[in-house]
């Protein structure tokens, strides 16, 4: 067991603070293979968690089961910490954090925009225990796993759900070269909030 960043958006922190999320799909250690994702077929997991494909290629994960994963979210401290690098302020004397997921935030006293990617663990509010793990293609998302997601639709509106998906898809990974109608490999995680 490690404790390991993981960044999210603020839909998904606001999905998993009203217990609506508990799946996340990633890209991370999957590239090789998703360079072309039709010429691989997954063969499962090796003894140290690799994704095992044919060839003997073998993808790293970046995370495991057992893992402990503090969210960063977009921030902002007051603003007397706007001259100072994320890193260096004193958690200490920093007891004001405005997470952005949370709303508009007040305009008096807030600092500057700190993207997730600079939030010190300190500053976390979620961890999240990893519970599973599998690797599949992304088009192989199930209801169930819709709504593991923290999508929002109606029993008999399965279409809406899988439309919501591939625009959320798209939105965060289709620039990133990762579009739904290319079908990559993702690591399917599954987790639970224990913060």
């Amino acid at each position: 067991m490690a404790e390991k960043p993981i960044l999210m958006t603020g839909w998904s922190v606001q999905r998993i603070r009203a217990k609506q999320k508990t799946q996340t799909r990633r890209l991370s250690g999957l590239q090789e293979v998703n360079k072309e994702p039709d010429n691989w077929t997954f063969l499962g997991f090796n003894e140290v968690g690799e994704a095992r494909f044919q060839w003997g290629v073998t993808c790293k994960p970046r995370y495991q089961i057992g893992d402990l994963l503090w969210v960063r979210e977009a921030w902002c401290s007051g603003d007397e910490w706007d001259d100072t690098k994320p890193s260096e302020i004193d958690p200490l004397i920093c007891s004001d954090i405005w997470y952005f997921a949370d709303g508009p935030r007040p305009t008096e006293g807030w600092g500057k925009t700190r993207p997730a990617i600079f939030m010190p663990k300190w500053a976390t509010r979620i961890w999240l225990e990893i519970t599973g793990i599998r690797v599949e293609r992304v088009q192989d998302i199930s209801i169930t796993d819709l709504w593991a997601e923290g999508l929002e639709f109606g029993v008999g509106a399965t279409s809406q759900g899988f439309i919501q998906w591939i625009q959320l898809w798209d939105s965060l990974n289709a620039k990133r070269g990762y579009p739904w109608k290319s079908n990559p490999w993702v690591r399917a995680i599954e987790f639970r909030r224990c913060k």
